[in-house]
């Protein structure tokens, strides 16, 4: 539909006399539909159509609708049982001022909109003459916003893991304690150190362990019969640290070694000693 025409039809034909506000504003959304669909038949929905013209309810659509239909300036069909929209006909203002035109000369003006007015999916003719010869490209339009596909959120950059250099006071101690564990049982699977490292820096800094204090409490729970079954990693240390060392010094204050086992906590005396009634007695043993 040639939008243009129509609307200068509409002002020579003096219809904004005849139509109210609003029913001028739908008329002119209408049109405006009908120019980008190329048709006078079109299936605009009521939320479309009051975006345009500003109606804010449904009952002023109607009413204004019923104006157009009135006057013979459009059709309608109302889909509401099928629930889809309804169905608006474009009868055309310009074909009235071609008839006055050729009632008043006798001749049909040379632009007559007969070939294309009324036309579903026909498009006006110097729409048509600027394609003639021409390849049509139909050019994708950007999805809207709400269907535009969402990227996940990349994961952040994972920091480079620390490396401890083999002089470094976490390896050493965690070589120390590996080297403890080895003697008591060769077989042993071994660590990555590197991990045992981290986890000793945990112990050393976060936990505020001295370091000469570590070593002591790693030789006695590696002596001690019970522990060195269970403290078999830096991991494991640090959460039995505190008992550990509890266990270790009580074993110092009843004045056995901490790296005596268990096993061996019991004085040992000669047979000879046992058999020897002088040695009972310079004891004081009964």
């Amino acid at each position: 539909m040639n939008l243009i025409k129509e609307i200068n039809a509409f002002y020579k034909l003096d219809m904004p006399g005849q139509l109210s506000f609003t029913a001028q504003s739908l008329y002119m959304a209408l049109l405006h539909v009908a120019n980008e669909t190329y048709s006078c038949n079109i299936t605009p929905s009521n939320p479309l159509l009051m975006a345009k013209t500003g109606i804010r309810d449904v009952k002023t659509l109607d009413k204004a609708r019923k104006e157009l239909i009135e006057i013979n300036l459009i059709e309608y069909t109302d889909n509401a049982k099928s629930r889809l929209a309804g169905k608006y006909h474009i009868i055309g203002l310009e074909v009235l001022l071609v008839d006055n035109f050729q009632k008043n000369t006798g001749k049909i003006p040379e632009d007559t909109p007969e070939n294309f007015l009324g036309s579903p999916g026909k498009k006006p003719p110097h729409i048509q003459e600027e394609n003639i010869g021409e390849e049509i490209i139909d050019i994708p339009l950007p999805p809207a916003e709400d269907e535009q596909e969402i990227e996940p959120p990349l994961d952040p950059p994972k920091k480079p893991e620390k490396v401890f250099a083999p002089e470094s006071q976490e390896y050493v101690l965690s070589q120390y304690l590996l080297d403890k564990i080895l003697s008591n049982n060769p077989d042993n699977k071994l660590p990555d150190l590197n991990k045992w490292a981290k986890n000793m820096d945990l112990i050393l800094r976060v936990d505020a362990r001295a370091p000469d204090e570590v070593r002591v409490v790693i030789d006695y729970c590696q002596s001690d019969t019970f522990w060195k079954c269970n403290i078999l990693s830096v991991n494991k240390l640090r959460e039995k640290y505190d008992q550990l060392n509890i266990k270790r010094k009580e074993a110092c204050k009843n004045g056995s070694s901490s790296t005596i086992p268990r096993s061996s906590t019991k004085p040992i005396y000669p047979e000879s000693a046992r058999e020897d009634e002088s040695y009972w007695r310079a004891s004081g043993s009964p």
